[in-house]
């Protein structure tokens, strides 16, 4: 009876070997099936879309402002669908604006009033209320 380290080479030995004389026939009949594994991946990764995110950070604007006031009911609508939203308060939409620009800030989205130039990169979608505003959201 030989010792543990022996018994361990003997059998990754063995387990090379064997590898090596059936890979070919191995392959034989299982390229298909690696093949449409691969495209079925693939194809996973180029057309599902990631879930969307569970925490976002909104720049709202001053504190005790109107836009304060609309991003606490975001807050509430978002939270009874599982997302949490993070309110940011700025002091204004230029500021929001600064922030959604930087990609390494953490503002991720932000209420801006229309009007007001949107850069390259962010998305504007109209808000609800007031009339006369926008959220922008980084892309």
């Amino acid at each position: 009876m030989g010792s543990f380290k022996q018994n361990l080479k003997d059998t990754s030995l063995g387990l090379t070997e064997a590898a090596q004389e059936h890979w070919s026939e191995f392959m034989r009949e299982a390229w298909i099936l690696l093949l449409l594994l691969g495209v079925g991946l693939v194809a996973t990764w180029w057309f599902i879309d990631p879930p969307p995110p569970k925490h976002v950070v909104l720049a709202t604007g001053s504190a005790g402002g109107e836009y304060e006031e609309l991003g606490k009911k975001y807050a509430a609508y978002f939270a009874k669908r599982g997302i949490t939203l993070e309110l940011f308060p700025t002091n204004g939409a230029q500021e929001n604006i600064d922030h959604l620009v930087d990609r390494k800030d953490p503002v991720q989205a932000a209420f801006v009033q229309a009007g007001v130039i949107s850069p390259k990169g962010i998305e504007a979608i109209p808000a609800i209320k007031p009339p006369d505003s926008k959220v922008l959201i980084k892309t």
